[in-house]
Parts: structure tokens; C-alpha cells; sequence
């Protein structure tokens, strides 16, 4: 799931109703759900997708493709879906688990993964016109697999994933972590230390920029949700959530750093539990979203939080784990409450075309920091502007642009809202 700018959700997920697995897409503006459409229209198998949407409004899906064992991607351009190719064509080995995230400051499209050869994991990204020659991030000689990404308000890519030490022994399994600015990775860290199999790992940003990871931690059998996060200065110790049976969590923050965690919880009946963290306090006790009775399965539950909803998707299944089992998508969101006022932007207008000054409005429903940035067509960003701290009401600004000629998308960025239009500049200079 992923989240867009205007608040819509936008979900993948592997579906065989047709009798192939395929990948399919589905998005909420709010009101109704669309209809699904299959993005991967192939005669093999495609599972594990991910999702993202960049600053420009485009979507970008990804998955294994189980008869090459490529990673896949396609990008929906804003009027149609691109021919879905390899990005993995330069490994020497099968490759899964795509995870990906965009930078709100270059647009590039992140993604990550590990292969199945000596098993390390592999980072790319897209920069609006092609993807970078995938690089080995790990390269350690152990075995490692299922990363997930995130970019922060800098920039900077952080990454979590499983590392197995000790050959492979599901007990010994820890959760790493690295991070990369714009020149390279940092030495990984073990975050996890805990005596049992660490797995699943998620990691968020809060808006400090600050990492939070939650994970499943395996142990003689018995399967619990852990939590931690990095305090600016260190990763604090490791937060039990849930005990056995539990698992497969996933977290988001929300303006006020919260941490939003949701798991499945059960065996022969399972649920969705939710809890809200500040720091290591649970505010919340945990709260079981589905209620199931009888054979009821939910599991591989997704969070995201805007200002004003937290937004939950699962898997559910009526009949249990019998090889005939129905599994269906299913959605929910709650309003937030105890967050504060979120700045709205009431009225937001530039000119189509503009020559060499423009001049734009802003309506501000609180005081708040503004920005404004220019991106190419291609997504590249040539051109930030701080209007620093702004009272609560109208703004009218004019400003000389220097750049040259052409298409551009102008974003007004209030708080951690972004609002994007086109801009066709002709410079006179």
C-alpha cells in the first residue's frame, strides 16, 4: 500500500482467480474503490509486489517474475502503464522480494532485493528516465534476504534486512540496518539482538528523520512482534509489542511521532491487532481490528496515517489454510484522535504558462514552513526556494525564474504536504 499526496491509497497484491498469478492494482480517492486492473499480464507467476507513487502523482509497481526470477517494473505515467521490464537483468542470479520508496527530494524511485545465489542484497533506483546498474549493498559473504526501504525528508535511503550469520540457522537470524546519503552506505548495524530468528523486518522514518523498525521474532517455535527505533544518538533496546502466537507486522508515524504498528495475532483463528507507540510507551492497548470467529485466517497486514486517518489492508481467508482457501483483500481506517490541527492549504493557484517571473497564491489555514521546488520533466529537481515561516492566511509572491524554457512541475510544500501543478515557462532573458 502506498499513500499518495492528495491522500488516496493505492494497493497491489497477487491474485489467481484467473488460474495464473498475476499482479494487480486498485485504488481508494476517498470515496470508492476502483476497479482492479491486472498491471504484470504475463503467463507465469508474479507474487511479492510493491507499490509506490513519486512526488509527481506517477505509480510504480514491482514484483518477482517466477519464470525468469527478474525483478519487474512498471510505471503508470498518467495515462497509461509502461510495458513491464526487467530491472535485474545485470545479476547473475535469481532475485525476489522487490521492496520500493521515493525520495520527496530528487523523485528517484528506490528499490531493493536479494538474490538467490550468494544472497545479498541489491539496491537500484530511477531517475525518472532509466534505472541505475543495480549495486551489491551487503556483499558479505553470509546470507541475506527480504530488505525493505525507506527515504527520508534528506534524501538519505535506509534500509533493513534479514542477515543469517550462522549459515542459515533460523535462531540466529538478526535484523540489520544501513543507511546512504548521496555518496555511500554506512557499516551495518545489528539492530535486532535478540536470542531467537529475527524476520519480516518494516522499517519508517519519523519526522526527524529518524528510522523505526518493527520485525517477527522466531524462537523454539514460538513467534512474537518486536519494535525499535533510533533516538538520534542510538538504537534503544528492543520493544516487546505481542507475544506468541504473533507476527508480520508493519508500522507507520504520524505527525505527531507516533509509531502505528498492526500484526496478525492467533493460529487456527488468527486477527489483526493494532497498537499505538510513543517512543517505547504503548499509549494504546492493543486493539483487535477483525473480531474472526470460526476458521477465520487474517494476516500480512499494511498501515499508513495521514493528519487525519490511520488506514489498514490485510488478507483474510474464510476457510482457513485448506489448499481451496478464498483469501480476499479487505480495508479499514479509523480517525485519529489527540492530533493536533493539520495546515491546509484552501486555495492554491499558479498561471499555466508564465514569462520568466511568476507569480503565485497560497491560502494557509495555520501558520506553517513553505517551500517551493521545480522539477523537470523527468522528475529531476532544478530549483528550491525557502519562503521560511508563514502566518495562518492569504500569500501572493512573484519571483524571478531562472531556468531555462520549458515544462516544469511546480510543488508548494506546507508542513509535510506537498501540492503539484504543471508549468510551461518561456524565459525572455
Amino acid at each position: 500500500m502506498s499513500q499518495d499526496e492528495r491522500g488516496w491509497l493505492h494497493v497491489v497484491f497477487e491474485d489467481n482467480t484467473q488460474g495464473e498469478d498475476d499482479i494487480y492494482y486498485i485504488y481508494y480517492n476517498g470515496l470508492v474503490w476502483s476497479e482492479t486492473l491486472n498491471v504484470s499480464h504475463d503467463s507465469t507467476i508474479s507474487h511479492k509486489s510493491d507499490i509506490a507513487v513519486d512526488t509527481l502523482g506517477r505509480i510504480h509497481v514491482a514484483w518477482h517474475e517466477y519464470t525468469t526470477e527478474n525483478i519487474i517494473w512498471t510505471m503508470y505515467d498518467g495515462s497509461s502503464w509502461t510495458t513491464p521490464v526487467s530491472i535485474s537483468d545485470s545479476i547473475l542470479y535469481p532475485c525476489q522480494g522487490p521492496e520500493l520508496d521515493v525520495s520527496p527530494i530528487t523523485n528517484y524511485v528506490h528499490c531493493v532485493w536479494h538474490d538467490l545465489g550468494p544472497a545479498e542484497i541489491w539496491h537500484t533506483n530511477y531517475d525518472g528516465s532509466s534505472w541505475s546498474v543495480p549495486e551489491n549493498v551487503t556483499n558479505d559473504g553470509n546470507n541475506d534476504a527480504w530488505a525493505d526501504v525507506v527515504v527520508d525528508k534528506l534524501g538519505r535511503v535506509h534500509l533493513v534486512w534479514m542477515n543469517y550469520a550462522a549459515g542459515g540457522i533460523m535462531d540466529s537470524i538478526e535484523i540489520q540496518y544501513s543507511s546512504k546519503d548521496s555518496i555511500s552506505w554506512s557499516s551495518p548495524v545489528n539492530i535486532s539482538r535478540t536470542v531467537g530468528g529475527s524476520c519480516d523486518p518494516r522499517i519508517t522514518v519519523d519526522s526527524n528523520n529518524n528510522p523505526r523498525v518493527v520485525w517477527e521474532e522466531r524462537d523454539s517455535g514460538e513467534r512474537e512482534v518486536y519494535y525499535t527505533y533510533y533516538d538520534g544518538n542510538q538504537w534503544v533496546n528492543s520493544v516487546l509489542v505481542d507475544t506468541d502466537p504473533s507476527g508480520v507486522p508493519c508500522i507507520s508515524v504520524d505527525i505527531n511521532n507516533k509509531s502505528h504498528i498492526v500484526w496478525y495475532h492467533g493460529n487456527g483463528v488468527s486477527d489483526i491487532y493494532y497498537q499505538v507507540f510513543i517512543d517505547t510507551t504503548p499509549v494504546t492497548p492493543p486493539e483487535n481490528v477483525t473480531n474472526n470467529q470460526g476458521d477465520t485466517l487474517a494476516s500480512r497486514a499494511l498501515v499508513s496515517v495521514d493528519s487525519e486517518y490511520v488506514y489498514l489492508v490485510w488478507s483474510e481467508s474464510l476457510e482457513g489454510t485448506s489448499p481451496s482457501a478464498n483469501w480476499e483483500i479487505y480495508y479499514s481506517k479509523e480517525l485519529l484522535s489527540g492530533v493536533r490541527e493539520s495546515v491546509e492549504v484552501t486555495s492554491f493557484s499558479i498561471p499555466d504558462i508564465a514569462f520568466s517571473r511568476l507569480s503565485f497564491s497560497y491560502s494557509l489555514s495555520n501558520s506553517s514552513n513553505v517551500s517551493i521546488r521545480f522539477h523537470d520533466q523527468t522528475g529531476r529537481l532544478v530549483k528550491v526556494s525557502e519562503l521560511g515561516y508563514n502566518p495562518k492566511g492569504t500569500h501572493n509572491c512573484s519571483m524571478q525564474v531562472e531556468l531555462p524554457s520549458g515544462i516544469y512541475f511546480f510543488v508548494l510544500q506546507v508542513g509535510n504536504k506537498l501540492f503539484t501543478e504543471k508549468l510551461i515557462l518561456f524565459n525572455l532573458k
